[in-house]
């Protein structure tokens, strides 16, 4: 059988594109989960959805992670806000205290410098910050991870655009030297493309999610795309 080697090219393209996503979405999931488990001493009564890290530092830099909590009671409340950073075990973690006098309706914006060496297992930063119980306002908590990539001398933030838009161009490519044939696509050729255009919409949605912070659903939709890739490949085994 003669195989077209431009549809071999883009399927390597595209499964290496499919990688690297899914590796990108595995690290922020697991960053975020891993924070979530950080420090649970202290159980609150609900989230606190306005906690945010940067997606990626590298050694050498700065970054700043932030907290805003709203006093959404009817009441000035004057709370402690407690947050924990780690320091390079899950076991120790520096504290910072804050005394917070809150106007109703108002929101309390605090910031958080931390650095590749408060890394766990020198991967992961792990912050979760915890509201006192004010009345009426009850008690809160809320957590997020930051990577750590060890390349020094680059900006986290360029590490993500580059991490994510690779992953992006693989895809595109992959999907385009499969299609560029103007040939219509019948059988195994057209099921391929609808197999491709699926897992490529599950892989930039989960970095979407990641991207956004939403690291449980992001979470389910990774649990969700490595369950649909094994049952391509268990479908596409099976027809050759």
């Amino acid at each position: 059988m003669k195989i077209d080697k431009m549809r071999l090219l883009g399927i390597v393209l595209f499964v290496l594109g499919v990688l690297v996503g899914l590796a990108f979405n595995a690290m922020s999931v697991w960053a975020d989960l891993e924070a979530s488990l950080f420090d649970t001493s202290l159980p609150a009564d609900e989230a606190i959805d306005g906690i945010a890290c940067p997606w990626i530092i590298t050694p050498g830099e700065t970054g700043l992670v932030t907290a805003s909590i709203k006093n959404n009671t009817d009441r000035p409340i004057n709370t402690v806000i407690r947050t924990h950073i780690s320091e390079g075990l899950v076991t120790l973690m520096r504290e910072e205290d804050n005394r917070q006098s809150i106007q109703p309706g108002e929101t309390a914006r605090l910031s958080y410098a931390v650095t590749a060496g408060d890394a766990v297992w020198g991967r992961f930063i792990l912050t979760r910050v915890y509201v006192f119980p004010a009345f009426p306002m009850r008690s809160r908590a809320g957590s997020c991870g930051v990577i750590v990539a060890q390349l020094p001398g680059i900006p986290g933030w360029m590490v993500v655009l580059v991490w994510v838009g690779v992953s992006i161009a693989l895809l595109v490519g992959g999907i385009w030297l499969w299609r560029r044939r103007r040939d219509k696509l019948i059988g195994t050729a057209l099921r391929s493309l609808q197999a491709m255009l699926v897992l490529g919409a599950f892989v930039l949605a989960g970095m979407l999610l990641s991207l956004l912070g939403a690291w449980l659903p992001a979470g389910l939709l990774l649990l969700a795309t490595i369950i649909l890739v094994t049952a391509m490949l268990a479908y596409f085994l099976t027809i050759s």
